[in-house]
């Protein structure tokens, strides 16, 4: 196992995510659950790689067109075996993201 001190530091960094990503997650439009659609899951990313660290990350960004519906976990490109990368389909595609989604 990783240990505590591994657990400490993966929280402060979710702490971090969470307040970076709260202010945007707030002022985005909502599901009846409270969840934000891929669209606006894929902007929000988007803001906080572009603000935190200048990148513009490949399947994230709009290329100048209108916010894709396809979801975040495609910008993961295959990276992610299948079968992990299905489940994220599965359930963030039919519910939405909430703040804790985004910043996992």
């Amino acid at each position: 196992a990783l240990g505590t001190s591994h657990r400490r530091a993966t929280e402060n960094r979710m702490k971090i995510l969470f307040e970076s990503l709260s202010t945007i997650f707030r002022a985005l439009p909502k599901n009846d659950h409270g969840r934000v659609n891929a669209a606006a899951a894929r902007y929000a990313l988007h803001r906080l790689f572009l603000a935190r660290h200048g990148w513009q990350m490949k399947g994230l960004a709009s290329g100048g067109q209108a916010w894709s519906s396809s979801s975040p976990v495609s910008a993961l490109g295959e990276r992610l075996p299948s079968s992990v990368h299905d489940i994220f389909e599965e359930r963030l595609g039919t519910r939405g993201f909430d703040l804790h989604d985004l910043a996992v």
